[in-house]
């Protein structure tokens, strides 16, 4: 796990720490295990792009890179934020990434995932949090999708779409599969072709 610094700030009320955004945008390549599933429990957006070498690129200010933790567990990436932290007021935090292959991508925090490449065979999204999933530029031969969150999924889907919906949020779909659903959120399962 990469785990860096802290910062004085005021705590709230309910003993988070509060960390305020400040300074220029800089960029930093992460050195990590290999990996092929992303979680992200935290406050980010990531772009992933099929290709090699692996490479992980973090954009965000200083002060907030310093209460983020980033590290590889049992082929997952891990991205989050120390325990009671709060970050407010942040530009854009964003991860760059490129894989050989991307199996799983989980959020749990906050943020957006835009992932695109040449074909994959399967892919699984857990959305649990609040952003988007934008994967309309890599076709998958199997798509698995559970959203009890609040946001949308695009996808394109060669062979099999499997959805469950009972959050917020739709899924759009491009491709002609064979299609198993299962919505009782406030959602709908949308032909996007």
């Amino acid at each position: 796990m990469i785990h860096t610094g802290c910062e004085d700030n005021d705590p709230l009320d309910n003993n988070q720490r509060r960390v305020v955004g400040t300074g220029p945008i800089v960029s930093k390549t992460l050195t990590l295990d290999e990996f092929s599933k992303i979680e992200n429990t935290g406050v980010a957006n990531i772009y992933v792009t099929l290709g090699n070498p692996q490479s992980v690129v973090l954009k965000a200010q200083q002060n907030i890179i310093d209460v983020m933790t980033i590290g590889v567990l049992n082929d997952v990436l891990q991205i989050g934020v120390e325990k009671n932290v709060s970050i407010e007021n942040a530009e854009e935090i964003r991860f760059d990434i490129t894989i050989p292959e991307i199996s799983s991508v989980t959020l749990t925090g906050v943020g957006d995932y835009i992932l695109s490449g040449d074909y994959q065979e399967e892919l699984t999204i857990i959305l649990t949090g609040v952003g988007n999933v934008r994967a309309f530029d890599l076709e998958v031969g199997t798509c698995t999708i559970t959203s009890t969150g609040i946001g949308n999924c695009e996808v394109h889907v060669k062979n099999t779409l499997v959805v469950t919906i009972t959050g917020v949020g739709s899924v759009y779909y491009r491709g002609h599969p064979g299609i198993t659903q299962s919505v009782t959120g406030l959602g709908s399962l949308v032909d996007a072709n």
